[in-house]
């Protein structure tokens, strides 16, 4: 008898010894995106780095404490833009995160994480980066200036003169900016923010103007650069032959339904898209029209109204299209304005949402025109 428990309990020590291993041998990979990305497109580029065994241990726990998965197949939802993938070698799957609205997505699946698991993913980003810069000087931080946070909460002032700014990074998260030289930034400037030291992590209790910082940095050096394309939408994307941009766009309304009989409605200053083409023209992109015109509309999307707008001389003549259309114009160079509706949310159990969108693109049709758009 004790021999038969002595090869019982032999066995089960072996079992638990392999379990352990192969737990042990499970390997990882995760990929960071240069900017967040449509699902089911490809990145325009991105960075890898080989997980540990404890961040391998770390993520599959944070997956592993999903209660309710989501089936994508079964929901009307908003699109996803992804910040990276996950690899395990282990499964077949690859599990996609995005920042901005804190989902796990895999297969068909997906579900919402907390604040704190998403951080910890980011988190893999600064300290692998970190290993990569032994020195211990920090990589430089892009940041953007809050449109949102008002002036006397974007910059805080001493003796009547600034000393340091708000700022989100391109993870959403808010920086206090520390910068001897300070003397002020446009609210629409992006800065390159270069440190010696390493970010602090805040924890505030009464921030200013009810703000909350997440990091400190103090600066050595700022690199100002002007933010490009601030009205081009991603909602769509229109192509010609190889040739691809997104148009110039504006809100018109939105519309909020929460399910209890409440719809909260905003209508934004409607521009007449004339007046629009004549204040922004150099800012509307152009394209080249390579025998047809098509687009690609994010999942929750349709696209409406499209028209036509031919110059004159008094300014421009307004008509009905098609996209199909386009492909049969005489040399040219035209305005085409559409109108964009987006509805739905990703979580069905939350409000949901409808935007309209009036978006316009420039279109150069014959090869004496197009020589002038470039």
């Amino acid at each position: 008898m004790k021999r038969i428990l002595a090869i019982a309990f032999t066995f089960t020590m072996l079992l638990a010894a392999l379990t352990g291993c192969v737990a042990e041998d499970i390997t990882g990979t995760i990929t960071f995106y240069s900017e967040a990305t449509l699902e089911k497109n490809e990145p325009v580029s991105d960075t890898s780095f080989e997980l540990s065994k404890e961040q391998v241990k770390a993520i599959k726990k944070i997956i592993k404490n999903v209660k309710d998965w989501t089936d994508d197949c079964v929901v009307d939802r908003l699109p996803l833009y992804f910040d990276g993938e996950i690899k395990f070698s282990d499964s077949e799957f690859i599990y996609y995160f995005s920042y901005d609205s804190r989902v796990i997505y895999y297969d068909h699946y997906f579900s919402v994480i907390s604040d704190d698991e998403m951080q910890e993913i980011k988190d893999i980003r600064k300290g692998k980066e970190g290993e990569q810069n032994p020195s211990g000087k920090r990589l430089p931080i892009t940041l953007t200036i809050a449109e949102t946070l008002p002036s006397c909460v974007a910059f805080e002032y001493k003796d009547e003169k600034p000393y340091c700014f708000y700022a989100y990074d391109t993870e959403g998260h808010l920086y206090r900016v520390l910068w001897n030289d300070f003397t002020g930034l446009n609210e629409k400037d992006v800065v390159v923010v270069d440190h010696n030291d390493d970010i602090k992590k805040l924890d505030y209790v009464n921030p200013p103007g009810g703000w909350t910082p997440q990091y400190e940095v103090t600066a050595t050096g700022i690199k100002m650069e002007k933010r490009a394309n601030d009205h081009l939408v991603s909602h769509i994307q229109i192509k010609s032959g190889d040739n691809t941009i997104r148009p110039f766009g504006s809100l018109l309304w939105s519309e909020t339904d929460h399910g209890n009989g409440f719809v909260d409605v905003m209508h934004a200053d409607y521009v007449e898209i004339t007046d629009m083409i004549k204040r922004c023209a150099d800012v509307i992109p152009k394209l080249v029209l390579d025998e047809s015109v098509s687009y690609l509309v994010q999942v929750n999307g349709r696209v409406e109204n499209v028209c036509l707008l031919t110059p004159n001389e008094d300014g421009y003549t307004k008509s009905e299209t098609t996209f199909d259309a386009l492909s049969n114009l005489e040399n040219g160079t035209y305005y085409v304005a559409f109108n964009v509706l987006l509805s739905g949310n990703c979580d069905p159990d939350a409000p949901q949402n409808s935007y309209r969108y009036e978006d316009v693109f420039c279109l150069v049709v014959g090869a004496e025109y197009s020589a002038d758009a470039d």
